[in-house]
């Protein structure tokens, strides 16, 4: 069989970036495009996202307005992180218990 451990199970892969996006989430961070730096360098977080709601963990968003290093430029960007009962559920995923 060529097709296994299955996909869920090698997305659980610590050095996956799945892995690493899920865990900054399970430890309570907010993340962005903007601070996913060493989780997801190649800048495909939607896809990461995308893959974890995938799995029946529904993220929370947010918007929020950064200003350029000038501060004369105005981006908003899009925040996500887990409300409590999503954390239970990513925890579980992960095989973690708070």
């Amino acid at each position: 069989m060529s097709n296994f451990p299955p996909r869920s199970f090698r997305v659980l892969d610590k050095k996956s970036k799945f892995y690493r996006i899920l865990s900054s989430l399970v430890r309570g961070e907010a993340i962005s495009l903007n601070n996913t730096g060493k989780q997801a360098p190649d800048h495909s977080l939607h896809c990461t996202l995308m893959s974890i709601e995938r799995m029946g963990i529904e993220l929370e968003r947010g918007s929020q307005i950064i200003l350029s290093l000038d501060g004369k430029q105005r981006r908003t960007i899009r925040r996500y992180w887990l409300d409590d009962y999503n954390l239970l559920k990513a925890q579980s995923i992960m095989g973690m218990s708070r």
